[in-house]
């Protein structure tokens, strides 16, 4: 059953605005396809780089004969080799992103929309991944605009279940994509194994990382009162709770404690970390917030 109709994940007009859009990477990494982005491995292609001497074997078309002409040497002329980038789009879809209004999963699924188009429109090659206790589902790599209805229909067909098990995913995850790209990780990050030994698994790889934490409204600042019996999000365990001011302020401590956590972790591995609220617009998140934190240019 589809959570969200591939027609409604992004409109018309802010897909136009996606089109001038690139992810950004401090990094180099070396793909198969040319695409267009540049990077600084030497080869013949239509950048110009560097010179360097003639040597017997060498593609005469590309001998400088100005440089020939006035120094009496061969000089072969160098460029910036056009490759594409692998990009990994990492989505949440445990039970707990079914939870809020609107909900986390919506905003994220729509994030890795918004990613995953800007990285086809720019010819990267796109991996689109969703996780809970392992890794749930993949979408083959895609290449270029044509193949955004398939990106979006498999964003829209996922549905949240299970348990939230990063470590699992993600040692999953670097056996079986071994090319170093860039990741983008969607989530809320409720993982009762804790982060750490997730972020270092991922950090064994020479990946450039994004980490989107994604928590709705609700869970920020709750309006309970009253005796409660709450449900975990995850294992459907019940819970009965005495609502109190103190208990509200201590609730808050703890999710601010787990906020700077999960942000200290990230930065510490030398992840790039943002975090979001599920009713936060999406075109603003993209165009400004994702931009102001360096992810897309």
């Amino acid at each position: 059953m589809n959570s969200t109709p591939k027609e409604a994940l992004l409109d018309p007009a802010f897909i136009a605005k996606l089109d001038r859009l690139s992810l950004s990477s401090k990094r180099v990494f070396t793909g198969k396809l040319r695409g267009e982005r540049r990077s600084k491995k030497k080869g013949f292609s239509v950048d110009f780089a560097d010179y360097r001497n003639y040597t017997a074997g060498d593609d005469l078309r590309f001998l400088d004969w100005n440089i020939y002409g006035r120094l009496d040497r061969l000089f072969l002329k160098l460029f910036h080799e056009e490759e594409d980038l692998n990009i990994y789009v990492i989505l949440d879809v445990s039970k707990s992103m079914d939870f809020g209004e609107p909900k986390k999963i919506e905003l994220a699924r729509r994030i890795a929309a918004s990613l995953g188009y800007v990285g086809l429109a720019s010819l990267d090659r796109v991996h689109m991944l969703a996780f809970s206790d392992g890794l749930a589902h993949s979408l083959v790599p895609q290449r270029g605009k044509a193949s955004a209805h398939r990106l979006f229909g498999f964003l829209s067909e996922l549905a949240c279940a299970g348990k939230t098990s990063l470590r699992t995913s993600l040692s999953r995850f670097v056996r079986s994509f071994p090319r170093d790209g860039v990741v983008v990780i969607l989530s809320d990050f409720f993982d009762r194994e804790g982060l750490e030994e997730s972020f270092r698994i991922l950090a064994s790889r020479h990946h450039e990382v994004f980490l989107v934490q994604v928590l709705s409204p609700q869970e920020i600042a709750p309006d309970l009162a009253g005796h409660l019996k709450l449900r975990d999000g995850e294992n459907d365990d019940l819970v009965d709770v005495s609502v109190s001011v103190p208990l509200l302020k201590s609730y808050r401590r703890t999710l601010e404690d787990f906020l700077s956590e999960t942000r200290e972790l990230s930065l510490r591995r030398g992840f790039r970390y943002l975090f979001a609220k599920s009713d936060f617009p999406l075109e603003a998140m993209v165009l400004e917030t994702l931009r102001a934190q360096g992810m897309v240019r």
